[in-house]
């Protein structure tokens, strides 16, 4: 409802679906209180794993043949918009409760999935800072696949964690000031080669299997 004296959005009821809708709205911003009281409340009426898929459809925010031709339009239109916003309330409900995440194993790896296959390639940055704050908040602190590592690991442990074709490589310092810089793959390999030198980093095997997670902390 929208209070005709001050025009002022107001969520009185509503469907999960689309109460999951208004988190990351298509046409206007988001209220920052309602994502809140959302996450707060939702495991009321819907589970959390619930939640993190109608989140990942809302990210698609797919056209459709059963769409009007308006819609699907308005999809196209307003698509990017809509996955910023699904990042930034899966930033807060990892922020504020990650706990959702800590007691479901099974969610915190279709959420690391997610983030790995689907927003590393659209929004790398965004990615890198997602996955810094689940590393941060998650307690144990670090994720499973996750290496930690310092300017003082041998290189062999390097090399070893970098043989998988999407390794990811973040420097921690350079995120909590500069926003998160991150590397993937080959060019990876050429930031530790330039850093670290050792004929060794030339055997990596960019084509390996996935799954290696690494932060360098320099």
């Amino acid at each position: 409802l929208i209070d005709a004296r001050t025009n002022v959005r107001e969520v009185q009821a509503g469907t999960v679906g689309r109460l999951v809708d208004l988190l990351a709205p298509d046409d206007h911003a988001p209220d920052v209180a309602y994502v809140f009281d959302f996450l707060v409340t939702h495991r009321l009426f819907t589970a959390s794993d619930e939640l993190f898929e109608r989140l990942v459809l809302r990210y698609l925010f797919e056209t459709d043949d059963r769409l009007t031709h308006v819609e699907n339009q308005r999809r196209r239109q307003w698509r990017g918009a809509v996955q910023l916003r699904v990042l930034a309330v899966l930033y807060r409900w990892l922020s504020d409760f990650v706990r959702d995440f800590e007691r479901d194993g099974a969610l915190l790896k279709r959420l690391t999935t997610f983030l790995r296959v689907r927003v590393s390639v659209e929004y790398p940055q965004l990615y890198a800072r997602l996955l810094h704050c689940l590393c941060e908040q998650l307690d144990p602190p670090i994720l499973p696949a996750t290496r930690v590592m310092s300017k003082d690991t041998p290189i062999d442990a390097f090399v070893a964690a970098m043989r998988h074709r999407d390794a990811l490589l973040v420097n921690e310092r350079a995120a909590r000031h500069h926003g998160a810089p991150l590397f993937f793959g080959s060019t990876a390999v050429q930031w530790l080669a330039a850093r670290l030198g050792g004929d060794n980093l030339a055997a990596l095997d960019d084509d390996a299997a996935a799954g290696s997670v690494v932060l360098l902390v320099a």
